[in-house]
């Protein structure tokens, strides 16, 4: 390793010539404009990725409320045929009231998994769907 001449009569290290400063200058305006450029494309990245999962969650929310819904009105459903059959005085009469809460039902559970088949399509299409630049809306 060499070592640098010290001048003796100032005592001090040779200075860099005026080219090489320019230089270093040059290097460290570029170095400093393509770091934006990162800070830049890291917070695009990052909001995109926010706007992804908030959606996510949006639409999951909704599902997950749709599904308690039903669940409450299956309950409730349940309930009601509980005292029908409680407040029914013959056989023919439970027979009645089952066979009636049986229709329902059926009805009820296509129109409940529609619903829910419609939702999981929402969610699944707001989670899959192309990133789109940040601060736009998603569907």
């Amino acid at each position: 390793m060499s070592e640098i001449a010290i001048d003796t009569k100032t005592g001090s290290k040779p200075k860099a010539p005026p080219i090489a400063l320019a230089g270093v200058a040059a290097t460290a305006r570029q170095v400093e404009g393509e770091a934006q450029i990162l800070r830049s494309a890291n917070e695009k990245l990052v909001a995109t990725v926010d706007g992804v999962y908030r959606t996510g969650a949006k639409e999951s929310a909704e599902y997950a409320m749709q599904f308690i819904q039903i669940s409450q009105n299956n309950l409730k459903s349940a309930c009601e045929l509980a005292g029908a059959l409680m407040a029914a005085k013959t056989p023919s009469e439970i027979i009645e009231v089952t066979s009636a809460h049986a229709r329902k039902q059926l009805e009820l559970i296509a129109e409940q998994n529609r619903r829910m088949w419609t939702l999981a399509q929402k969610v699944s299409a707001a989670m899959t769907q192309p990133a789109k630049e940040p601060g736009a809306e998603r569907k």
